[in-house]
């Protein structure tokens, strides 16, 4: 989009975040990361903060990101041959306010093999990634199609993210 932006890593504890669908919870934990990202930085109503989470849900399991490489290839293989959902929320805090949405996308795996995935978390690749992969990586392999933002798959689906930008006043 073209903007400057300092990186901040607010340290949240996901993990005593608890509701009752994963849409929810990643709306909830990017709130959390925007207090805790406007907390760390004296925020002034000066300059938009923008705080984003995503998570994967399949037969309504949700999967973060795998813990190692043993985790990741249990995500992959709950993943192989079946439809899942990539849900990120992004939060814009303005002077005005607070703003944000949610996206979802529907991705499909293709059949993956022990192979398949053995070389693939062999790449550490999947680790740190949402579900266990990334489809702007090697993980692309493994996609059949999708239906609905590619860049929400990636973690930040821009069109969405531009619109929240420009409602906050933001010039893109």
């Amino acid at each position: 989009m073209g903007l400057c932006y300092e990186l901040i890593n607010p340290d949240i504890d996901e993990a005593a975040i608890h509701e009752r669908t994963t849409k929810d919870r990643v709306l909830a934990i990017a709130k959390a990361k925007l207090e805790a990202a406007v907390a760390m930085t004296g925020y002034t109503d000066t300059l938009p903060v923008l705080a984003a989470d995503t998570s994967i849900e399949c037969n309504k399991v949700e999967f973060g990101k795998p813990l190692d490489e043993h985790h990741a290839s249990q995500m992959l293989r709950a993943l192989s041959g079946r439809a899942h959902q990539v849900y990120t929320a992004v939060v814009v805090k303005t002077a005005a306010g607070v703003i944000c949405d949610t996206v979802t996308t529907t991705v499909w795996f293709r059949q993956l093999s022990d192979e398949d995935i053995g070389e693939y978390c062999r790449s550490k690749e999947p680790l740190g990634k949402a579900g266990a992969y990334a489809i702007q990586g090697k993980g692309a392999m493994f996609v059949k199609r999708i239906d609905g933002s590619y860049s929400n798959v990636v973690g930040l689906p821009i069109f969405e993210t531009a619109n929240l930008l420009k409602t906050a006043g933001v010039a893109l």
